[in-house]
């Protein structure tokens, strides 16, 4: 269950451009309201709560960091998953 609840979550500080759609109090990243099969919205989850998920078509990652509170930041490579295109429709 924590897992689920890590993507309701925070980004503060700065943030790169594109993802100005991540600022405020908290946002919702709706992962579960992507459509996906629930073994791979497990994988997405658990990798964002880990390395974090590459986010598609940018140098960027979405990585959870500790209760409410995660970060936009590079990827390195290690990333083992990508969000799906859509995955901004997920947000609420």
């Amino acid at each position: 269950m924590m897992i689920h609840e890590a993507q309701r979550t925070r980004f503060p500080g700065s943030l790169p451009d594109g993802f100005d759609c991540l600022r405020g109090s908290f946002v919702d990243l709706g992962f579960d309201r992507l459509g996906l099969e629930a073994t791979k919205l497990d994988v997405v989850l658990l990798a964002f709560v880990g390395k974090g998920v590459a986010v598609p078509r940018t140098p960027w990652r979405l990585r959870f960091i500790r209760p409410v509170l995660s970060v936009v930041e590079p990827a390195d490579g290690s990333e083992a998953v990508t969000l799906p295109g859509h995955w901004r429709e997920g947000f609420s």
